[in-house]
């Protein structure tokens, strides 16, 4: 997908119904992801957060957080990531039994060139979210 067309990607083209990530031609063009942690203790804990992307071979993979708190009101935000380790949240504070909901966008950046021996395989997202002693939770998703 172009950098351009994130936000369109996201919503999806009428031809196909505005499905979320499918161009045109019923191409699905990025996938989205939904993260939730949650607070099972009885007092507040402040978390960290960070995604790790790693990938059998993947010169040109993407992600985005995305803004929104649900799937149908999703807009994209401005920074696009490189396939890495990056912080997804500093200092969230979630109550006691209280939970914070994140999406993020995973899309090919496309180069208008052949891309089949620089973008192919699978990739893992691991989701990691640490509190100021170092206690965590981690998870993991794959294409």
């Amino acid at each position: 997908m172009n950098g351009a067309d994130v936000s369109k990607g996201l919503k999806g083209d009428a031809a196909t119904s505005s499905k979320m990530c499918v161009d045109k031609n019923g191409n699905t063009v990025c996938q989205v992801y939904q993260i939730t942690v949650t607070n099972n203790g009885t007092a507040t804990a402040v978390v960290n957060g960070t995604l790790n992307i790693t990938g059998t071979t993947f010169a040109n993979l993407k992600w985005q957080l995305l803004n929104g708190t649900e799937s149908s009101s999703l807009s994209t935000t401005t920074t696009y990531n490189p396939i890495a380790t990056t912080t997804l949240d500093t200092g969230a504070s979630l109550t006691a039994s209280g939970s914070k909901t994140y999406f993020v966008m995973i899309w090919i950046s496309n180069l208008s060139s052949d891309q089949s021996s620089d973008d192919t395989g699978s990739f893992t997202g691991s989701v990691t979210f640490n509190s100021a002693d170092g206690a965590g939770v981690s998870a993991t998703f794959s294409s």
